[in-house]
């Protein structure tokens, strides 16, 4: 054994796998998700110019009514998005998924530019949307797939941290140039960047591997290993994997009764579920309205730019402790503070429905709940859910697991959203909050008793708990597994 751990250290000296290339495609990958939080972001300072029609930069004029279409459309071309990137994934691969998405945000955002009347407005934002679905079932399942063991959280929560970047982005500009038409035009670049970038990455080894290109997987693990990497074992290690997978290459029904199938599906798809109705979308496209309705001496722009500050600066604390922390940890800490956070907003607006002179005294309380709120969802159900997904569900129905996913999603983000505002007219702006505090509770409780912990494990491992097997590898998979969980080399991209 001593024999073998020196031999092993020995590889390690002058075979490390390399961060840069990993964190170059990570950035790269991710720009689809910043394009996703432009996306989310625009309709907080766009909607009230539109609305009021204050700033007089077109003849252009919604209602409330369809303002709260205006906001909420865009999950409806989510949710044809979602299906759709699971098409393109299992044909074009990751990359030429990422190139196809570009062309619905290009066509979006010039709709929306140059609007005429409400129906291009709807028009661009189904279209922008219809990527947004794209971009969210893609970007973790890639970043995971080439990222190794010991950093792919880290790694799969910079795509957050790009969203909450997107976010912020459409949130400082919008204040700044108080101008929808040039607004869109802004929002539209990260697009551009991405489309250019794809460009400069390689294919998924695993999507390479699967398709029997053998020799493209090679050069491709290379590529996101560096050049000083011998990828033999790891290539070895993820054959085997795929192999055992296409025992069920065809998806039937029957096959969903399988344990290593229904199992992550059971744990997967109510944690999308609890994403959406923490009420984070809702509360995302109306923030600016919400902060007005609470008389905050801030002004709204800048309210919302500190909740988009919050979001990245959280999102950042994410990427440094979740392979640390864990999963589970998280997602705890995530759903108890949302519930917390938005429990103290709706006792504000109770207090402020029933004129109470505390909810004057108290009118810093909603910027702190929700900041805190912020924060609480970016540590945790931002991007865990997708990461739990990517990590739980076998390679060989992946397509098709993150597709109905996206639609889980997106259909509980439509109906968010589409009701918050009637919600709040029928039964009081509290009664949304409250409702929202009782389903992050409800969070709380599923992620304790069903939510297992991933984090450290190869994707392999994973697979393998849910297919009762222990893991027994060989020699040269322990020498591949050690390397995979110790330190990077930074050798060039």
């Amino acid at each position: 054994m001593d024999q073998l751990g020196a031999s092993t250290s020995a590889v390690l000296d002058r075979d490390a796998p390399s961060l840069l290339p990993q964190l170059f495609a990570t950035l790269v990958v991710s720009m689809g998700t910043f394009s996703l939080g432009t996306v989310l972001g625009y309709a907080a300072p766009a909607s009230p110019q539109l609305v009021d029609n204050s700033t007089h930069v077109s003849n252009l004029h919604i209602t409330l009514e369809e303002n709260a279409w205006f906001s909420s459309i865009m999950c409806i071309g989510a949710l044809a998005g979602g299906p759709l990137g699971g098409v393109l994934m299992k044909n074009l691969g990751r990359k030429g998924t990422i190139i196809a998405s570009c062309i619905p945000y290009l066509s979006g955002w010039i709709l929306i530019a140059f609007a005429q009347n409400f129906a291009m407005l709807l028009s661009g934002r189904i279209l922008t949307g219809l990527s947004v679905g794209i971009s969210s079932i893609l970007t973790i399942p890639f970043i995971a797939e080439f990222s190794s063991a010991n950093i792919r959280g880290a790694l799969c929560s910079v795509s957050q941290l790009s969203l909450s970047l997107g976010t912020l982005y459409a949130f400082t500009f919008g204040a700044a140039l108080n101008h929808w038409p040039w607004l869109a035009i802004v929002c539209m670049l990260p697009t551009v960047m991405h489309l250019i970038g794809a460009f400069f990455i390689k294919e998924s080894p695993y999507v390479l591997l699967a398709k029997g290109r053998n020799e493209e997987a090679r050069d491709s693990l290379q590529f996101y290993r560096g050049k000083n990497y011998n990828v033999e074992d790891e290539m070895n290690y993820i054959s085997e994997f795929l192999n055992a997978s296409k025992q069920n290459k065809k998806l039937q029904l029957k096959d969903l009764k399988k344990p290593y199938i229904f199992k992550p599906l059971l744990i997967s798809l109510p944690l999308m579920f609890f994403q959406q109705f923490s009420g984070v979308t809702a509360i995302t496209f109306n923030i600016i309205f919400i902060f007005k309705e609470t008389g905050s001496t801030l002004s709204d722009s800048l309210s919302s730019i500190i909740i988009g500050i919050v979001q990245v600066v959280s999102t950042v604390i994410v990427i440094f402790i979740i392979d640390k922390a864990g999963r589970r940890f998280l997602l705890f800490l995530s759903s108890g503070c949302m519930s917390l956070a938005l429990m103290g907003l709706g006792i504000f607006f109770y207090l402020k429905s029933n004129n109470s002179e505390l909810a004057e005294t108290l009118r810093w309380l909603p910027l702190l709940t929700l900041t805190v709120y912020i924060f609480s969802y970016a540590i945790g159900f931002a991007s865990i859910p997708g990461m739990i997904l990517s990590e739980l569900i076998p390679p060989n129905i992946k397509e098709w697991a993150v597709s109905t996913g996206a639609i889980f999603k997106w259909i509980s983000s439509f109906i968010v959203t589409v009701t918050f505002s009637p919600l709040q007219q029928a039964l009081g702006d509290f009664s949304a909050y409250f409702f929202f505090c009782g389903m992050n509770a409800l969070a709380f409780v599923f992620c304790f008793l069903f939510v297992p912990e991933t984090k450290g494990k190869t994707l392999e491992e994973i697979g393998a708990q849910f297919r009762k097997k222990e893991t027994k590898p060989s020699t040269n998979l322990e020498i591949y597994t050690v390397k995979t969980t110790k330190s990077f080399t930074t050798d060039g991209v």
